[in-house]
């Protein structure tokens, strides 16, 4: 009798890709650095510094066929909630190409070295100190979450405190994820995942070809409240956060994959086309376009509206017009018009490819947020936020490079 699923069906392409990958090791340290460098990591803070100094690697990279989104076969009970769609659409806009920065779109240079220097941004309700341990221990909305030596810390209005015992099987070093209200918290380490409810956690099945291996990194994000994005290496799941139901995403492990409001945004690469940029909503592949001109984007954050990334140019800082340098870019989703660009200092791509400017989200509309760890004190990390209409920049808290991520609920952030 053949166990195996119809390979002309959705579960039999997703079992075919699968079945691609699995015989994959451990990735080199170099192709894992770069994957690094390129997406957005909640699990360990500062593996990516450094990493352009190592040479692009060949890669095995298996992509769907048509690009189509691939629904996995789950364990028994659990089934498919999205219906694959093969073919991209984009309802009431055809993909737009973006065009190359103007010198009108380049505010003035800001040197993260001089943050200390900026006011205080206390309109966001975040202690300055964010060092976990750090403040009273009251209750309070959760306005970020971790986990430290096995044990959920929440980041209340005034402080951090101690959340619910983690789930067993999970292990000391999970990867957390906040909801972006901050009503719930998520969980994925060893075997385990696991949602928080009112009566403790829930725990899901993990999707097919899910390894769990340490020596892989791990994204897990909310999308919306309802629903995760599971990321390991050169797969990616986005998950109902209820019945644990999976669906696999075609994306590999140079790809950058991110919430963005209540769909998911993809900021893929391809030697034809270097940034396509794709919008995923139940189900349904939103093609938005294409950004090479402005040389190469990464770590994304999206309120659906707005793109916020980090720009890569390569250029000597100080050197050639003021649009050839590095710096955060916020572009329009609608039609990727620049909103407003802030050059940073190159220093041989310190801030871009080495991953120490990542933005965050939108506070508001026209505020993003962001963490920065200036080259001259790279111990600590700064959360600042950066007016995309006026250039104005705040400082807002700080806490130690080398405690765990965290993971904020940015829409209980005031803004």
């Amino acid at each position: 009798m053949n166990d195996h699923p119809d390979p002309t069906g959705p579960a039999g392409l997703s079992a075919l890709l699968d079945d691609a990958t699995a015989w994959v090791e451990r990735p080199d340290l170099a192709g894992a650095a770069l994957a690094g460098a390129r997406r957005r990591r909640r699990r360990r803070r500062g593996l990516a510094t450094g990493a352009v100094a190592a040479a692009a690697v060949a890669a095995v990279l298996v992509t769907p066929l048509g690009g189509a989104l691939l629904t996995d076969s789950p364990p028994a009970g659990v089934g498919p909630t999205i219906a694959p769609s093969a073919d991209p659409t984009s309802p009431g806009a055809e993909p737009v190409d973006a065009a190359p920065l103007q010198p009108e779109d380049v505010q003035q240079p800001w040197d993260p070295d001089d943050v200390e220097q900026l006011p205080w941004d206390g309109a966001l309700g975040l202690p300055r100190d964010l060092t976990i341990g750090q403040g009273p221990a009251e209750r309070g909305a959760a306005r970020a979450a971790t986990a430290v030596d096995g044990t959920l810390h929440l980041l209340g209005p005034s402080g951090w405190y101690t959340g619910a015992d983690l789930p067993a099987g999970v292990g000391t070093d999970p990867t957390v994820a906040i909801a972006p209200d901050g009503s719930r918290t998520a969980v994925v380490g060893g075997s385990v995942l696991a949602v928080s409810s009112p009566d403790g956690w829930t725990s899901l099945p993990l999707p097919r070809g899910f390894s769990g291996a340490e020596d892989f990194y791990v994204d897990l994000d909310f999308v919306g409240a309802d629903r995760l994005l599971l990321g390991e290496w050169n797969r990616f799941w986005e998950i109902d956060a209820s019945s644990g139901e999976a669906v696999r995403l075609p994306f590999d492990r140079i790809d950058e994959v991110v919430p963005a409001g209540d769909a998911v945004l993809a900021d893929r690469y391809s030697d034809a086309r270097p940034n396509t940029l794709e919008l995923w909503r139940e189900g349904q592949v939103e093609a938005v376009g294409d950004t090479s001109a402005l040389e190469s984007t990464q770590r994304p954050a999206s309120d659906a509206a707005s793109l916020a990334t980090v720009r890569a140019n390569g250029a000597t800082y100080g050197e050639g017009d003021a649009t050839d340098t590095d710096g955060l870019l916020v572009l329009g989703l609608a039609d990727l018009s620049v909103r407003g660009f802030l050059p940073v200092p190159t220093r041989g791509s310190y801030y871009s490819d080495s991953a120490n400017l990542t933005p965050l989200g939108f506070t508001d509309p026209d505020t993003v947020l962001a963490e920065v760890r200036p080259a001259g004190s790279p111990e600590t990390t700064w959360l600042v936020t950066w007016d995309v209409e006026s250039g104005a920049l705040r400082k807002v808290a700080s806490f130690p490079t080398d405690q765990p991520q965290l993971s904020l609920a940015i829409d209980a952030i005031p803004g």
